[in-house]
């Protein structure tokens, strides 16, 4: 059995909603979401309205969160590979995982260091 054509887009994550894919979707939803629930409950302390303002301002937010915060995540993505996003909020979350090291390059050769062999340091003990 031949392979007549070799898939490049079989490991892609697909496209959800809004050029965001699910996980993207996941991360704005939940920032979003616990935005949402804070202010829900500032609502609810200061207004004396039910326990009920939470949950709308959570999903209210989603869905703002959904609507600006994708044309914000495509903006990001915009002529980066696939799975840059991610990698940007682990990077964010999670340094450590990730090789984060700045120093300067030069083109300059190294000084030249004496190269010792076998003959050169026998000739250094026999003159001792």
């Amino acid at each position: 059995m031949e392979i007549t054509f070799l898939p490049n887009r079989l490991n892609k994550k697909a496209v959800v909603y809004n050029s965001m894919t699910f996980a993207e979707i996941g991360i704005i939803c939940i920032l979003f979401g616990l935005a949402g629930s804070i202010f829900g409950l500032l609502v609810m302390l200061f207004t004396g309205l039910g326990f009920y303002v939470i949950f709308i301002g959570m999903f209210g937010f989603c869905f703002i969160g959904l609507k600006v915060g994708g044309s914000i995540v495509a903006s990001i993505k915009r002529g980066k590979p696939d799975s840059y996003f991610e990698r940007l909020v682990a990077l964010k979350f999670k340094p450590q995982l990730f090789v984060t090291k700045h120093q300067n390059w030069s083109k300059k050769r190294s000084p030249k260091v004496p190269i010792y062999t076998q003959k050169s340091s026998q000739k250094e003990k026999s003159n001792e």
